[in-house]
């Protein structure tokens, strides 16, 4: 989520709360100063309640939210429908809403480089879309996507659990139903693309491109240079991304956008000084 009044983004993504220890210690500690909100829905379930699972103290802010099926994939469609509800309350407070799972990495910097050129106001969703299973294709949920506010406004109001082409069952592919519910009521698909026709989502890890055979060789930078997201990070990997990207200074090498800049500190001097 991007807030009108900072220029820090915000997300929300979801865990089972017996996979927290295990994974959002890394997420928190990378999304903590750089996203203005950050919210955590956790999925209690009946097994969790049993053993007696209980939400650790390093996670002040997530939303737990009691949950009497099992954790499995074919109710993610219910649980996405509960989240939508929950974070429609904020739709005043923000402009756009990224949903990214446990294991997303995201480029802040860039998602807000894409979003600038968009109007919040406009009903449309973004992210990696696939071209597959329903006319038009759906957005990669793996990758991460974003709602514009008034998108979510109308998938909540109008389609979740009154639209009659908005599905009801509850079942997985839950990044293919938000698409469909979105379409019913006129949710344009938008795709992020760089110069090249590179999409910005990428829905497999970092080095899936050097691991499948390709009938040429393989660029050194299969990749957009403005990535704004990769799915499938581990732990490990969340902080070496971090440290990459945020702060090794190759010698020689001022790298700094004027825009970012002069979000982030209000001056190109202070980046630049950050920078040095």
């Amino acid at each position: 989520m991007f807030s009108p009044a900072s220029s820090c983004p915000c997300c929300k993504f979801i865990a089972q709360l017996h996979s927290i220890k295990l994974k959002f210690k890394n997420y928190f500690h990378y999304c903590e100063h750089r996203f203005s909100s950050l919210f955590l829905f956790v999925f209690s379930s009946i097994r969790d309640a049993h053993t007696h699972t209980r939400k650790p103290p390093m996670l002040p802010r997530a939303t737990e939210l009691n949950f009497t099926k099992p954790e499995v994939k074919k109710h993610l469609w219910h649980k996405m429908r509960v989240i939508l509800q929950q974070i429609y309350r904020f739709r005043d407070q923000y402009e756009y809403f990224y949903k990214a799972d446990d294991d997303t990495f995201a480029v802040v910097e860039n998602l807000k480089r894409v979003l600038r050129k968009h109007n919040p106001d406009r009903p449309f969703m973004t992210g990696h879309r696939w071209q597959l299973k329903i006319p038009g294709g759906y957005f990669s949920g793996g990758a991460g996507y974003v709602l514009s506010r008034e998108a979510l406004k109308r998938i909540v109001e109008k389609a979740i659990f009154k639209h009659p082409q908005c599905p009801n069952t509850d079942e997985a592919m839950e990044d293919v139903k938000m698409s469909i519910c979105g379409n019913a009521v006129g949710v344009e698909r938008i795709d992020s693309l760089d110069e090249r026709g590179e999409s910005l989502f990428c829905p497999f890890d970092m080095k899936y491109p050097f691991d499948h055979y390709k009938p040429e060789p393989v660029s050194t930078n299969p990749n957009s240079d403005r990535q704004i997201s990769f799915h499938y990070v581990t732990p490990f990997m969340m902080y070496l991304i971090e440290f990459l990207v945020y702060y090794l200074k190759p010698a020689g090498m001022e790298i700094y956008d004027d825009e970012i800049a002069m979000d982030n500190c209000g001056s190109i001097g202070c980046l630049r000084s950050t920078f040095r």
